[in-house]
């Protein structure tokens, strides 16, 4: 993500907390994809709003919990790289992390009851089966 680009659009007056239709802003799109850590940082510290929620009840943080992705494909290189089942919890304990100084709560529940922290664990419980399922063959 350019980050020159963000700015830009902020100082012609982009509204750094608009969200679509179905209440997604730019700090969960940010959150989803584990390899934004420096987007997000950006993002709050340009007012983003850490505990916007979806029409789902999902905040940031419960985006970088339950649907945290490290993708495998470099976009601009469209080269494929080995992701680790280590790699992937220490980049999603950094943007949890950032999301969670930022004020984020891992125990506010979404519209489906399930907390940041819950959703958190059922991540790494697929991914923990993924990576025996991978050792396995």
């Amino acid at each position: 993500m350019d980050l020159n680009v963000i700015d830009l659009l902020i100082a012609h007056g982009a509204n750094i907390n608009h969200a679509d239709r179905n209440g997604i802003t730019a700090l969960h799109i940010m959150a989803r994809n584990l390899r934004q850590v420096k987007a997000a940082q950006f993002l709050i510290h340009r007012g983003a709003d850490v505990n916007a929620k979806t029409l789902k009840g999902d905040t940031p943080l419960c985006e970088a919990a339950g649907r945290g992705a490290l993708l495998k494909r470099d976009v601009w290189t469209q080269e494929n790289e080995y992701v680790t089942l280590d790699d992937r919890i220490k980049t999603q304990d950094t943007m949890m992390g950032v999301l969670q100084d930022a004020g984020g709560s891992l125990d506010e529940p979404n519209a489906a009851g399930k907390t940041p922290r819950q959703l958190l664990e059922q991540k790494r419980a697929s991914w923990y089966k993924e990576s025996n399922r991978r050792t396995i063959l």
